[in-house]
């Protein structure tokens, strides 16, 4: 829905436990895209929120660390939670 994906790439997510912390790694070949760039919305009135949006906003509410880096055509997203 979100990238450009063909229909022979692939979405790669990899799970980390420890015991201080969780480890989500994805890593897909879509087109560049930076979630740490994305605005925040405005949740000052919940009305205007349009559907969708809050996913990358959860994320970087609720996670210790997030690290991303775009490397060789591939998104590298790691989110520590």
């Amino acid at each position: 829905k979100h990238g450009e994906l063909k229909e022979d790439d692939f979405i790669s997510v990899n799970l980390e436990v420890g015991e201080e912390a969780v480890t989500i790694t994805i890593e897909d070949a879509s087109t560049k895209f930076n979630p740490l760039e994305v605005d925040d919305p405005n949740l000052e009135n919940i009305e205007l929120l349009q559907k969708g949006g809050m996913g990358v906003y959860l994320i970087k509410r609720f996670s210790k660390r997030i690290d991303y880096r775009y490397e060789n055509g591939k998104n590298l997203l790691k989110i520590i939670i």
